[in-house]
């Protein structure tokens, strides 16, 4: 489970498009070659969510650093923040982690939301986020490694 904190309506807007925003997302076991499944969910101090589902692919860079891309169609809500155009939107994401020995990681992530056209008006938005990734059960792991 990733979790993050950030900003949305970065690049170019007006600061009543900007607004902060949690997520929460799942990464699911690889499926082919380093690709999973994700599903995920984003809400702003604005009133506004975006739920996603698609795929990231896990990319060991150098040491413990993994690079971590993503695209998901999404179902999006503006709320009081940014009208996208369009209930239907593609997240498009791109994430820097890095891994400690426990399987956790720290990260910053960058994502762009756009309806590529289809609706009747194509403005997208921009979100940065610090993330935290827990791997399932790790408090059993980090419990077992205290009792040794």
């Amino acid at each position: 489970m990733t979790f993050g904190a950030g900003m949305t309506g970065l690049r170019g807007q007006t600061g009543d498009a900007r607004a902060a925003a949690l997520e929460a997302e799942w990464r699911g076991p690889a499926l082919w070659w380093r690709l999973k499944p994700e599903l995920g969910l984003e809400v702003t101090s604005r009133g506004g969510g975006d739920l996603w589902a698609g795929v990231a692919a896990d990319i060991p860079v150098f040491g413990g650093w993994y690079l971590v891309p993503g695209v998901a169609p999404s179902a999006y809500a503006h709320g009081g923040g940014r009208n996208l155009g369009s209930a239907f939107e593609l997240r498009d994401s791109l994430a820097l982690e890095y891994r400690l020995g426990n399987d956790c990681r720290f990260g910053l992530e960058g994502a762009y939301l756009s309806n590529l056209g289809l609706g009747d008006r194509d403005p997208g938005t921009e979100t940065a986020m610090l993330t935290v990734t827990l791997p399932l059960g790790w408090h059993s792991a980090v419990a077992q490694t205290a009792n040794r």
